[in-house]
């Protein structure tokens, strides 16, 4: 079943909230180097190129990334475009109609988990009628935890039915098609020959290919890899993040939630479990201190 290109359309125009870097916070991790993670808001970029800026900096977006209608590009105008720091997305990326962009990876090369907190029509991964892109290139992605992939006509677009998106998506749901002949790609040999995870080929370099960590190199709670074995060291968190450690919940005694778009501040912890538990929305974000008054 294919996405009804008018619906689609219209939601992305009107039907959805437009917004750029907002409530943008700075939390200190007590980590060995000290970073600091910058949380953004939701970020909408359409039209032009320069709207890419907002992603500067951006550790995390608490919210969607949507990237939209960019349809007078010059192919130079992404050689130097990257987003290095994004690591997590809350809710949703999308990529629509974006022309002369060729590879993701260069955009986003260490982005590790899209969380489906909120969805786009069930999905959270959705890459849709973009003409000119050849690869994925997402070789840091490691999980869609909630919600759907979909891939679709993305004429020029190869290396899509070399990752393994049912490993990737908890619900192993994803819809993949209408995008170029996979026999018309080049071949995946490169990434065979790096001896790289089996169906994590995202595309003809090296980089391209995703390693899996070795046993016990990485925290059993950290997500697409890390700086050493403990649990301060993960580059993003399974679960949330407190004091700068990779933790199962937020402390129960200790005054703090892991908050959800749209339920800041007005949750108490007491509630929290009850209300997000079903969808394990309390997991998600960094466990943050309340004051009286329940903000932050």
């Amino acid at each position: 079943m294919h996405i009804d290109i008018c619906v689609f359309f219209l939601l992305l125009l009107w039907g959805l909230p437009m917004s750029s870097v907002d409530g943008t916070v700075t939390i200190t991790s007590p980590t060995e180097v000290k970073e600091k993670t910058k949380i953004c808001g939701s970020i909408d970029i359409r039209n032009h190129v320069r709207e890419f800026q907002q992603l500067r900096g951006c550790n995390v977006v608490e919210g969607f990334v949507q990237i939209v209608l960019v349809e007078n590009a010059n192919e130079s105008e992404f050689q130097n475009l990257s987003f290095p720091e994004l690591r997590e997305i809350t809710n949703y990326l999308i990529l629509f109609r974006v022309r002369k962009l060729k590879k993701l990876g260069p955009l986003f090369p260490n982005l590790t988990v899209i969380r489906g907190i909120e969805l786009f029509l069930d999905y959270s991964l959705v890459i849709y009628d973009m003409h000119d892109l050849e690869e994925l290139g997402l070789w840091s992605l490691t999980a869609v935890q909630r919600g759907s992939v979909r891939i679709e006509n993305n004429r020029m677009l190869c290396f899509y039915n070399t990752v393994d998106w049912k490993n990737i998506t908890v619900r192993g749901d994803y819809y993949v098609g209408h995008n170029k002949d996979h026999r018309s790609c080049p071949s995946k040999s490169l990434c065979d020959v790096e001896n790289c995870s089996k169906n994590m080929c995202w595309g003809t370099q090296v980089q391209n290919c995703r390693k899996p960590p070795k046993q016990g190199e990485c925290h059993d709670l950290c997500l697409g890899g890390c700086t050493g074995p403990r649990a301060d060291q993960c580059f993003v968190c399974k679960e949330v993040l407190n004091d700068g450690k990779c933790v199962l919940e937020c402390p129960l005694d200790s005054g703090m939630q892991a908050f959800t778009a749209g339920n800041r501040g007005n949750v108490s912890p007491s509630t929290a479990e009850g209300i997000f538990s079903g969808e394990r929305f309390k997991l998600l974000f960094p466990c943050r201190r309340l004051d009286c008054e329940g903000e932050t």
